[in-house]
């Protein structure tokens, strides 16, 4: 399901680049444009499932708890179903599913935003283009340097 997400995005862009000229930029951009739409959309999904998790599986355990069943199996059943919602909640952090997903949307964002100045203007050199996005890339990677130094 993620894959059709993340590729029709890519598809749906993809003109932004089919204009450009030069095979190696071309190719250069469409990696990572492709690979910032996938690395955003799973972790977008990534960061739902596991919240989604941490919500219900509260809730389900507290209902199998307090119904009517009172042998040991529904007990230890409620028990790893409240277990997952932890699970989940550390994975969550684990991971920086949120941080990830808000990184890589806005990257993402970033050149379509430069693709699509570059596609309305007809006279922009594509090794600007292609510098451009460069230069963007490399402040994301900066930033998030800098956050990992700051939570260690």
């Amino acid at each position: 399901m993620f894959k059709y997400i993340w590729k029709k995005e890519y598809a749906d862009n993809k003109y932004l680049i089919d204009f450009l000229q030069d095979e190696k930029i071309k190719n250069r951009i469409s990696a990572n444009l492709l690979w910032y739409i996938r690395k955003a959309t799973e972790s977008k999904y990534g960061y739902y499932t596991l919240t989604i998790i941490t919500i219900v599986a509260p809730v389900v355990s507290a209902i199998i708890l307090n119904g009517p069943f009172e042998d040991e199996i529904t007990k230890l059943v409620a028990d790893i179903i409240l277990g997952s919602s932890t699970i989940a909640a550390s994975l969550i952090s684990l991971f920086n599913y949120h941080k990830k997903w808000i990184i890589y949307r806005n990257q993402t964002e970033a050149i379509k935003r430069i693709l699509a100045k570059a596609y309305i203007d007809d006279n922009l050199d594509e090794n600007i283009i292609l510098d451009e996005i460069e230069k963007n890339i490399a402040k994301t990677d900066e930033k998030w340097t800098n956050q990992h130094k700051e939570e260690n």
